[in-house]
């Protein structure tokens, strides 16, 4: 949410608007999953690329899983990193979800994968 300016009939800072309209939605899902059986697990991804124009925006992570240099090279929201550094924090979100896919369950989050409070 960060990447968008406060509009007139924005309420709250980033982080209060952040946990309403995401946060809050996805604790409601995740209980009620839980209610019905289902093994859940959620994050949220606290990463802003150093010289990004638009912090931790919606879809940042999808270079760290998916593409390559050449496929994200003119992405604003990857700012001034070079693509070494993009692939080593991708890493650690690619683990976590392999992890997942293997077992059910994430394993060690990475610093930047913020298990979410159930």
């Amino acid at each position: 949410m960060s990447a968008f300016p406060e509009g007139p009939s924005d309420r709250g800072s980033v982080t209060e608007r952040t946990q309403l309209l995401y946060e809050e939605p996805l604790r409601g899902l995740h209980a009620r999953l839980e209610a019905h059986g289902a093994r859940v697990h959620g994050y949220r991804l606290d990463w802003r690329p150093s010289g990004s124009p638009h912090g931790a925006t919606h879809c940042v992570e999808i270079p760290l899983l998916l593409g390559s240099e050449h496929a994200w090279r003119h992405a604003p929201m990857l700012g001034d990193l070079g693509w070494s550094e993009v692939d080593a924090v991708g890493r650690g979100m690619r683990a976590a979800w392999a992890a997942f896919a293997r077992t059910g369950g994430p394993g060690p989050l990475p610093a930047l994968l913020v298990a979410l409070p159930r």
